[in-house]
């Protein structure tokens, strides 16, 4: 080779003959790379702190997926390599036991050969809450309502099974266009199992979007309980009705100010055509108290549709539908154990009882109410003997009627409350 044919080579970028036939290096997760020899690369659709998710083709399937990685560059030593690798780890079994049709379904959990972790799930077409409402900045009661219901099922699905999400929030709200569920819950890579064998939160430690955490979740995450998804899913209710957050902050300090404190602004300020009970259902969901929030996510979504004077859905969760319009769980009856014969009747028995202390009951009065005076009766009217047997003599007149004094009003009076208390039990005995 001349230098002149050198010169040529090297202005074409061509440094020999290995060079000219070597393979393009492509740069991994670049459109069309394959990974985890399963998955071709089609697009990056977003990512957060420590994972990013690929929209990818199964090439032995031609099934389309939703392809979340671990970033590793996030993984600044081998602790917190190791915390994040179990984090996404545990994503991945807790979604695999989550089977509810709001909550986004997993395919295939593994590593590839270099020890990258990842998640295929079902591929979603549509948008997030977040980029719904950053285009349309409010939604109808109606709709809200509809997203609400669905996402509270779900979140109540994970509830039963000890997983608390943690952080429910538009961005992990996922609108599908495809007509089924309105809504999909996404992400639960910072959710917390209830009384898990390994925790993975240090005491004190804040986990979470601060817009969407309750005082208790913004002390510590550890101890956060259910109920921080209920707040949760209240304040996003709150911002798609509102197009604006409940809590007027300029920073990260005023923000946690007024969460702590519970400074929020009223929604018929933004949204005033709405109904006023509406506004007090999110406020009670969004307590700083736990005790006095929502006990559950569809109890919230049930009150809310309550509120608004609206009827769920022929479509909605059966939970929030019978939540909704108050209808009440179907129990079996008990059955009724066959009498013993050898055993005395309780009903006779009660009865008996109830005779007897309304008898005596009865005799007690009479004897403080006349005092002695004229014929005692006892409450079946009928005179004692010595009554029967006298008649009045021809020469003596009836008696006018005794005048009762003040005392003797009191007394009868005692007894008649006495004789209504009696017969209150009495009923109670024999039919309650």
């Amino acid at each position: 080779m001349t230098n002149a044919d050198g010169r040529a080579y090297s202005a074409r970028h061509v440094t020999g003959f290995e060079d000219d036939d070597a393979t393009e290096v492509i740069e991994s997760f670049s459109p069309g790379a394959f990974f985890a020899d399963a998955y071709r690369i089609d697009a990056m659709l977003g990512g957060g702190a420590s994972s990013q998710v690929y929209a990818a083709t199964n090439v032995h399937t031609e099934k389309h997926v939703a392809l979340k990685v671990l970033r590793r560059e996030r993984q600044t030593n081998r602790a917190d390599a190791d915390e994040q690798r179990a984090r996404f780890a545990r994503e991945g079994e807790i979604l695999s036991a989550l089977v509810h049709p709001a909550i986004v379904r997993i395919f295939e959990l593994g590593s590839a050969s270099n020890g990258t972790p990842f998640i295929a799930m079902e591929a979603l077409d549509g948008e997030t809450l977040a980029r719904r409402l950053a285009r349309e900045k409010s939604l109808s009661l109606d709709t809200v309502l509809r997203l609400v219901a669905f996402a509270a099922d779900a979140i109540d699905h994970a509830h039963a099974l000890g997983i608390v999400h943690r952080d429910i929030k538009p961005e992990n709200l996922f609108l599908p266009r495809d007509g089924g569920v309105p809504v999909k819950v996404l992400d639960f890579g910072l959710s917390r199992v209830v009384d898990p064998g390994q925790r993975l939160t240090a005491t004190g430690t804040t986990i979470g979007t601060p817009r969407y955490m309750p005082a208790e979740q913004i002390i510590s995450a550890r101890d956060a309980g259910p109920a921080v998804d209920v707040y949760a899913l209240a304040v996003c209710a709150y911002e798609a009705l509102a197009g604006a957050s409940p809590f007027d902050a300029a920073d990260q300090a005023q923000l946690l100010g007024a969460i702590l404190h519970g400074r929020r602004k009223p929604l018929r300020t933004r949204r005033p055509e709405l109904p006023a009970a509406v506004d007090a259902v999110l406020d009670k969901a969004m307590s700083t108290r736990v005790a006095e929030r929502h006990a559950s996510a569809v109890e919230l979504a049930a009150a809310l549709y309550r509120a608004a004077q609206r009827t769920p859905d022929a479509d909605a969760p059966d939970a929030v539908r019978h939540a909704a319009l108050d209808t009440p769980a179907v129990v079996a009856a008990p059955s009724i154990p066959a009498p013993d014969p050898s055993r005395p009747d309780p009903v006779a028995v009660a009865r008996a009882e109830v005779a007897a202390r309304l008898d005596s009951g009865m005799h007690r009065v009479r004897q403080a109410g006349l005092d002695g005076e004229g014929p005692r009766f006892s409450h079946t009217g009928t005179p004692p003997p010595d009554a029967r047997t006298s008649q009045p003599s021809a020469r003596t007149s009836v008696p006018s009627p005794t005048r009762t004094t003040p005392l003797q009003w009191t007394l009868l009076g005692v007894g008649a409350i006495a004789m209504l208390g009696l017969g209150v039990l009495g009923a109670w005995l024999l039919f309650g």
